[in-house]
């Protein structure tokens, strides 16, 4: 670097020794005032502090000592080239104005200063801070003190750490060289640090680039303190929880879930907190771990059937910042509950096992479901318990919601009345057990629960069923129809809804006329529907000795799942006759169809449509027909189109399609086309 204003010291005659006496080094310190220091021929030391004083180092190497930076002072040279030091910072105590005379060098608390001599570079950033979300200002300070022809410039090696942005640039002459002094502005918020926890530090530094060709050694940077703050913590979303009906509580970790940016939490340091639970389940929170139990609330529930219910959680971090409410799904998976069995070895409903006692029920008059009949104040009547009511009675007619129903009738009195028993698993019996029975026009709805419906007419003079809607709802539900006894008895025009769950429908039409009497048994235009589930649907009619007709007209759609459908017509004697018209779709899943045809009907057709057109083999599932009667003699089997057949049986006729299997003694009929 060049030299600065040089020479030997100011009137000292060249030399600093001459006597004999021992040389000795002094250290003066002045007052608070306005002092006159002297010093002798070593090397001495003056701290003048307050006032503007005056120093007179004498011989020898002398240094004037002052508190604070180099960048707080400004010096200059009068005349007689005695070093004029000026305090600039007062707040760190005044030193006023001195004059220095004969003195070689003044010290700084951050850099020694040589009067008559070469001196380094000096470069100068004051402290500075800040958070992770404030730009702050930086200044620093750049000193050549020995010539005035040199310009510094300051730029940034690249970096990744923060935008720097240039303010301003002053440059100003200082004793016998130059400062310059720079002001930017930095941004620490084009980089994420939102690692950083609460006042947790990162030092951030610049290199810095002087830009002139002497250095003298010095590595200027400037450096930042980047003070972090804390970040609220989160929750990872699309959490489930799985929970089966009675398979017990379940536990999960919501550390798993929790999440904290900043370095002083993570998910398992985090405190969790449930903000709402669902009905119908317990939930608990010990630490992080949740614990859920579905309890015995969900018995309704079948297999493959799912609910989803809504947790709601919050993770809180050790500063008190909360995450946003997060939803954590409870999928409730359904299972099958055994089928309680109400029906006695020759299957019969057994009313003991039914928890019923028909003997108790009192017999009601005619119930015609009239608005200003007052003979049925409480039948109609229901809760969203578990109910239990035998209707007995021998005519019952117009409890229905269809006012299409009243439009024959002139009695405009009929009103929308009809059997809703409510939630719960209710049984309902209708039970006819005089010379005759008569149900027509009635709607029933069973709701949700595990509900029994029971049909029973055992009457001697015949009995008709007729118009009836009847919805059992959702869950395992049972039907039951018995009709009993000699003369016409008639069971259809109805529609049958069993809705989803693993359900039992058993149909049974016994007439047992005595040879010489004939009978008439008939179960016409009923349609029903299995609904989705593993369903169990009996038919049986079984008349014997008929003189006019006994037939079958029926529309089954047994819908998803694995199902199993029996009709049969009772033992097949010659005067039998029995004929099926209709049709049955079995939906998708593995099913069984058992058919127990007459050949000696009187010409029907039936058709039986196997898995769905458009799911055929493994998703339409396997679906399997077995015949009942006559020997493979007495079949034809012609193949139409593809997966179509018709089977011709004396006068039934039966069309498949789509079904895997026609068993007739255990031989599939398929495979002798081939």
């Amino acid at each position: 670097m060049a030299r600065g204003k040089k020479g030997g010291k100011p009137s000292d005659g060249g030399g600093d020794g001459g006597g004999t006496d021992p040389v000795v080094d002094l250290t003066v310190i002045g007052t608070s005032g306005s002092d006159r220091l002297g010093g002798g021929a070593g090397n001495d030391t003056f701290t003048g502090l307050e006032g503007d004083d005056k120093i007179n180092g004498g011989d020898g190497f002398d240094t004037a000592v002052y508190r604070g930076s180099i960048h707080d002072f400004s010096w200059s040279f009068d005349r007689k080239n005695n070093a004029i030091v000026t305090d600039l910072n007062s707040a760190d105590g005044n030193e006023g104005r001195d004059t220095l005379t004969k003195v070689e060098a003044i010290q700084f608390d951050d850099y020694t200063y040589l009067l008559y001599d070469d001196n380094p570079a000096y470069f100068y950033q004051a402290p500075v801070s800040t958070t992770v979300d404030t730009p702050v200002y930086v200044t620093i300070e750049y000193y050549d003190l020995d010539d005035r022809s040199v310009y510094a410039s300051f730029t940034f090696n690249p970096n990744t750490q923060g935008w720097i942005t240039n303010i301003e640039h002053i440059v100003e002459d200082v004793a016998s060289g130059r400062k310059r002094t720079s002001t930017f502005e930095f941004d620490p918020t084009t980089v994420d640090r939102s690692y950083l926890a609460e006042g947790e530090v990162e030092v951030v530094t610049f290199d810095i680039n002087l830009g002139v060709a002497v250095a003298d050694g010095i590595d200027p940077k400037m450096e930042i303190q980047v003070i972090g703050l804390n970040d609220a913590p989160t929750m990872l979303d699309d959490a489930e929880i799985q929970v089966t009906e009675d398979a017990g509580a379940v536990q999960f970790d919501l550390a798993t879930l929790g999440q904290d940016v900043d370095s002083d939490d993570d998910g398992s340091s985090l405190s969790y907190a449930i903000v709402s639970a669902p009905d119908g389940v317990a939930v608990s929170l010990d630490g992080t771990v949740v614990t859920v139990d579905p309890g015995a609330g969900f018995q309704l529930m079948n297999s493959g059937e799912t609910l989803e219910l809504t947790l709601q959680v919050q993770a809180m971090d050790q500063h008190g910042a909360v995450s946003e409410v997060q939803d954590v799904i409870i999928v409730v998976n359904g299972a099958d509950d055994p089928v309680p069995t109400y029906l006695d070895a020759n299957g019969r409903v057994d009313y003991g096992l039914l928890g019923l006692d028909p003997s108790t029920a009192p017999v009601l008059p005619e119930l015609n479901g009239l608005t200003n009949d007052p003979s049925y104040p409480d039948i109609v009547a229901f809760t969203d318990g578990d109910d239990a009511k035998i209707i007995n009675t021998h005519y019952i007619e117009g409890f229905s919601w269809n006012d299409f129903w009243y439009s024959g009738f002139e009695n405009p009195n009929y009103d929308d009345l009809a059997f809703y028993t409510g939630l719960g698993n209710d049984k309902l019996v209708f039970l006819f057990d005089d010379a005759t029975g008569h149900m027509e026009i009635v709607d029933i709805a069973m709701g949700a629960g595990e509900d029994v419906l029971v049909i029973d007419s055992d009457t001697t003079g015949g009995a008709t069923i007729s118009g009836l809607n009847v919805d059992m709802g959702d869950d395992n539900d049972q039907l039951f129809v018995e009709m009993d006894g000699p003369g016409v008895l008639q069971f259809g025009l109805s529609e049958f809804n069993m809705g989803e769950g693993n359900d039992l429908m058993q149909v049974k039409i016994t007439n047992p006329t005595p040879d010489g009497y004939g009978a008439l048994g008939a179960l016409i235009s009923t349609d029903i529907w299995m609904g989705d589930g593993n369903d169990t649907l009996l038919i049986d009619l079984r008349v014997d000795n008929p003189i006019l007709w006994d037939e079958m007209g029926l529309d089954i759609d047994t819908g998803h799942g694995n199902d199993h459908v029996e009709i049969t017509t009772g033992p097949g004697e010659a005067l039998d006759g029995t004929g099926i018209d209709g049709e049955i779709d079995l939906g998708t899943g593995d099913d069984y169809l058992l058919l127990d045809l007459d050949a000696d009907a009187s010409a029907q057709s039936f058709f039986v449509q196997g898995g769905w057109p458009y799911h055929l083999g493994p998703e339409g599932g396997y679906d399997i027909v077995e015949l009942a009667d006559g020997d493979l003699s007495d079949y034809s089997l012609t193949a139409g189109s593809t997966n179509s057949y018709t089977l011709t049986y004396g006068n039934q006729t039966v069309h498949f399609s789509n079904v895997e299997e026609i068993l007739l003694d255990g031989e599939n009929l398929i495979g002798l086309l081939a």
